[in-house]
């Protein structure tokens, strides 16, 4: 199991185009890594995956998991995909995702098994106190305390939840690729 320790999470307007949070962990090797994700990435989970928004420790271990999760689309990664191994497929044979699931509950499921299977071989904790105490930091700190602060604003959600209906619906009623496009007023193959 490879460690990665947390020991600074900060709310930053000023790397980039729009507004990030910067994860700092160190790596099991001893380096330091960052993580940038813009804090809308939280609320868009809680629309994707039917999560309560003020269910944050939830948002915070997806968005810090997903990032070692391997493409499930990919098909050198679906032996190992952890919903493939749990029958979560498509017609096809293709793995359950956000974009063809048939609902947010079956995606989340897929979400979480794939964020359970990182789980097995890395462990993402906060940095030890000694770490933080070094860092002129209180051995109890909470360093997701700005996240928390700024929360998930439901009403964001919301109107991200139509957002996801809508391409969700675009994409599960797109023709196939390569398939002729269907007339309008068309219903399909006679």
């Amino acid at each position: 199991m490879s460690d990665y320790q947390i020991f600074n999470v900060e709310y930053r307007d000023d790397v980039a185009s729009v507004p990030v949070y910067c994860i700092d962990y160190t790596k099991p090797d001893g380096t330091h890594h960052r993580h940038i994700t813009p804090p809308e990435a939280l609320a868009w989970r809680a629309a994707e995956y039917d999560i309560d928004p003020a269910d944050v420790d939830t948002l915070i271990d997806i968005i810090v998991h997903e990032v070692f999760i391997p493409d499930p689309t990919k098909p050198w990664n679906r032996k190992t995909d952890a919903a493939v191994k749990k029958g979560m497929l498509r017609k096809g044979g293709a793995p359950v995702t956000l974009a063809n699931s048939t609902s947010a509950v079956e995606a989340r499921e897929a979400h979480m098994a794939r964020i359970e299977e990182v789980k097995k071989t890395r462990n993402i904790t906060k940095a030890s106190a000694t770490k933080l105490q070094a860092m002129k930091k209180p051995a109890d700190a909470d360093v997701f305390a700005v996240i928390r602060k700024r929360g998930v604003d439901p009403t964001v959600v919301q109107s991200m939840r139509v957002e996801v209906q809508k391409m969700k619906s675009a994409l599960l009623n797109a023709p196939p690729p390569g398939a002729a496009p269907q007339p309008k007023g068309a219903t399909g193959p006679r």
